[in-house]
């Protein structure tokens, strides 16, 4: 059945968007059928599922020579919502922020990357970025992820 999937579903990773936003509907729905109230607290974990994806690598390099660019050009900050993370001990600030990559491997294919292809953003804006990316058809830019979050920065 894999096979079969990936045979139609492989080179059409819109298709697969669009299947997906509709599974995860359906699951949706189906939890809200399932949950008569948030009292719910314990849940079972920790079962061991098995994947078989495509995964575009990244350069880990290319995000350590861009946070050391930017430290030194000053402080650490997000290019969304300004965010310096100066009440974290500087020795781990770095682990607060990271590496956006302005285009999307899924769309490019194999490319090369240089510094004016990344963004420094922090955790919180990173991980929001990306849930537009799910909920919005197409690519989403610094300033229309900025416009959708109302952020000032």
């Amino acid at each position: 059945m894999d096979r079969e999937v990936w045979e139609e579903l492989g080179d059409d990773p819109e298709s697969v968007r669009s299947l997906s936003r509709n599974i995860k509907a359906g699951l949706e729905i189906l939890k809200a059928d399932k949950l008569d109230s948030y009292d719910h607290a314990s849940a079972i974990e920790g079962g061991v599922s098995y994947r078989v994806h495509l995964k575009r690598e990244r350069n880990s390099d290319l995000r350590k020579k861009f946070l050391q660019k930017r430290k030194r050009e000053g402080a650490l900050s997000c290019e969304l919502c300004g965010e310096r993370a100066t009440s974290i001990d500087a020795k781990y600030r770095d682990s607060v922020f990271e590496v956006h990559h302005l285009k999307p491997l899924g769309l490019t294919g194999e490319t090369k990357t240089s510094f004016t292809d990344l963004a420094l953003l922090c955790a919180n804006c990173h991980r929001a970025i990306h849930s537009l990316m799910r909920l919005s058809p197409g690519h989403i830019s610094l300033s229309q992820a900025r416009d959708m979050m109302l952020l000032k920065g």
